[in-house]
Formats: structure tokens, sequence, C-alpha cells
């Protein structure tokens, strides 16, 4: 009999232990609403064509035709993201015409995510007088009296020659580009997954979804994105 209760009250906590890790399991997961605009920003940059962005029960839904536009969600509170995954549906190409991605005139990517690290750069009076819009958007996504360090892009790309490759974007130090992803050739769909370079806390998520360079046009259907967090 005493046998039984000790397998008994075993069994009973590792149900409890198993089930306390489920809820931490989700509570971790912290999944960025797309069936509305509820905390996304809509930017656009000064001089260029805005892409068209709608939200739906299927996800959020960004037009591209010949046009760029930044998407930023910035989060209740800086996280500390272990892992990201999402997933796309993407109707079009890039028409990069023999040009190397990347480089000027052809700096155009299908799907750039990136998170926006927080971090001790400010912009002092006389550069938040002269910035654009959305560099000063950046840095106010920081709380007070702190700033940020950079934006890390995790790119899905057309050209294969920059498979695994990384670089500091050559218009600002700010911006660090990981290519980690390629347009799929058959089909439409991509299932993405990656953990984050840097362990700095994130303040945002940011979207750049481009073919202003390349006069391109095609659509993205994000689905899902989901951020573990800790």
């Amino acid at each position: 009999m005493i046998g039984l209760r000790v397998r008994l009250l075993i069994t009973v906590v590792i149900a409890a232990v198993l089930t306390g890790a489920c809820a931490a399991s989700q509570a971790d997961s912290y999944e960025v609403t797309l069936q509305s605009e509820n905390g996304w920003e809509i930017m656009t940059f000064s001089g260029t064509k805005a892409n068209r962005v709608s939200f739906s029960e299927r996800g959020m839904l960004i037009a591209v035709n010949q046009s760029a536009s930044p998407l930023i969600f910035p989060l209740p509170a800086a996280k500390t993201i272990d892992e990201v995954s999402l997933q796309l549906e993407i109707d079009g190409y890039l028409d990069l015409d023999g040009s190397s991605q990347g480089e000027k005139d052809a700096d155009d990517f299908i799907f750039r995510l990136g998170l926006v690290h927080a971090g001790e750069r400010r912009l002092n009076f006389l550069q938040r007088s002269v910035a654009p819009a959305w560099i000063r958007r950046l840095y106010e996504l920081a709380p007070d009296n702190t700033g940020i360090s950079h934006i890390e892009f995790y790119n899905v790309y057309s050209d294969r020659q920059l498979a695994g490759k990384s670089r500091i974007h050559p218009r600002s130090d700010l911006m660090l580009e990981n290519f980690i992803s390629p347009r799929p050739v058959d089909g439409n769909q991509l299932a993405m997954r990656f953990k984050p370079e840097s362990a700095k806390p994130v303040l945002a998520i940011w979207l750049s979804i481009d073919g202003d360079d390349t006069g391109s046009s095609y659509q993205i259907l994000l689905k899902d994105l989901i951020l573990k967090t800790n």
C-alpha cells in the first residue's frame, strides 16, 4: 500500500511539473499580432513611393509596386529574444536583371526582419533636428535615459551568392544584415526560424520589404510571427 501511495505521489508531482513547464513555455512565447493594425506603425521614406499594407484573418499583406516603406512593431517592454519563427507566402520575384543584390541600385530584398536592440547610442539636438522621421522614431523606441545599439536584420535573399553571408549596411553602421534564407525557387511558402546574433534586449520589430531600387512588384503575406523570449 505504501509503495502504491509513493508511486501515486510521484505521478502527481511529475504531472504538476510537466503542467508548469508547458505553462512556462507558453508564457515565454510572444505572438506578434498580424490580423489587425493594432501595435504596428506604418512609416514612409521621404521621396519614395510607399508599399500598400493591409490586415486580415490570414495575416499582414504587403504589396510592393516599385516601392518601399518600413513597418515597426514596438514591444510592450524590452525583451531578450532567444528565437524568432515566422511563415511567409511570397507572390512574385525581385527583378534584379543580372545586378548583384545588395549593391547600389539593387539594394532590394523580398523580406528583411530587423530586431532593434537596446544600447547607448542617442541623437544629440543637432542630429535630431536634421534626421529623417524614421531615424528619429528609431531612437524614440528606447526608454528614457537609454539608447539603441543597432538593427540586426535577417534577410530572405534572391541572389544565391549571398548565402550565409553578413554585412554592415553601406549606408549606415546602425544596420547589420544576415542573409539566412533563399527565396524558394519552387512554390511560394517559406518558413523561417533563427536565433538572434545579439543577446542585447530587443525594443521593436522592424520589417523592411522593398522594390524601389529594382522597379519590382510582388506581394508578401506574413502569416505568423512568434518570438521566444526569456
